[in-house]
């Protein structure tokens, strides 16, 4: 039992003479470490399980000595004119990199957007709505790429003219209302490996929560007419939209169509689906 403990502990020993450990500075990446020790980013990452996903400044990573550089070779090195840097010499050397070994990981993205949206018109009125929402993307497969699904909160808007006839009578009434609008959405981006442009389809329901409301009414009789003002019920809409997004370097640019799902959409926005244009962040 003694001589199985002895061996033991003799093949732990010599094991640990034949690995190396680098310990991650700031600045560098797998890539540059792996190049400092003559290895594939590959053959570092099978000596490192996770550290592809899990990788910071202060992580041990165990270098293979099947290809970590000995002793001697760094000495003999120091005196050549190929000479590899110092650590903090690659520090600098790299340090020019944006990316980290992170820069794909799945995530949550900063996402806002502000829109114009066509309205019905009426009577050859053009209404309009505006909305100026923030929030989230979080992306599932890559950051800033692939499939993902956003929230996001903000303010809305709706200006709709009506014009109505009756008996002799007709009738121009504006109703202006007022929302807090959550939009939640999915979609899938489409870039190029720098990210930088792209396209981005997607889909989703708007909730508008109305807070405030009211019908300016003319009503206009044999030459003469009355004005008055209504308060409008505080109730929520609900739409569904399709769209798409164009990602332009920081920003984006992009369009969707608006359908009404229930009544109380119609009355704030109109009985019509209709088009909205955006700029936007995240998408």
């Amino acid at each position: 039992m003694k001589k199985l403990i002895l061996m033991v502990a003799l093949l732990v020993g010599s094991l640990s003479m034949f690995a190396e450990t680098h310990t991650v500075a700031r600045g560098e990446t797998l890539q540059s470490i792996a190049e400092k020790y003559n290895l594939t980013t590959k053959q570092l990452v099978e000596a490192n399980p996770g550290a592809e996903k899990l990788f910071y400044v202060g992580l041990k990573l165990t270098i293979p000595e099947s290809v970590a550089p000995s002793n001697a070779a760094v000495n003999n090195q120091s005196s050549s004119a190929t000479y590899a840097p110092s650590t903090a010499q690659q520090v600098e050397t790299h340090s020019y990199q944006p990316e980290t070994a992170n820069d794909d990981a799945p995530g949550a993205e900063f996402a806002g957007i502000i829109e114009w949206g066509f309205l019905p018109k009426t009577g050859g009125s053009t209404n309009l709505a505006y909305t100026a929402t923030v929030g989230v993307n979080y992306y599932f497969m890559h950051k800033n790429t692939g499939l993902f699904a956003g929230a996001r909160i903000g303010y809305s808007s709706a200006t709709l003219n009506l014009h109505e006839s009756e008996r002799g009578s007709y009738y121009d009434l504006t109703r202006s209302s007022h929302f807090i609008s959550i939009p939640l959405n999915v979609g899938y981006a489409l870039t190029t490996s720098n990210k930088n442009f792209g396209i981005t389809p997607y889909a989703g329901l708007d909730l508008n929560f109305c807070v405030a409301a009211k019908d300016k009414e003319k009503k206009h009789t044999s030459g003469s007419s009355t004005e008055e003002t209504f308060k409008l019920g505080k109730k929520v809409g609900i739409d569904a939209r399709v769209g798409v997004q164009l990602r332009l370097g920081g920003f984006n640019v992009g369009g969707s169509y608006v359908m009404p799902l229930n009544d109380n959409q119609e009355m704030y926005f109109g009985d019509d689906s209709y088009f909205a244009i955006n700029i936007g962040w995240g998408f």
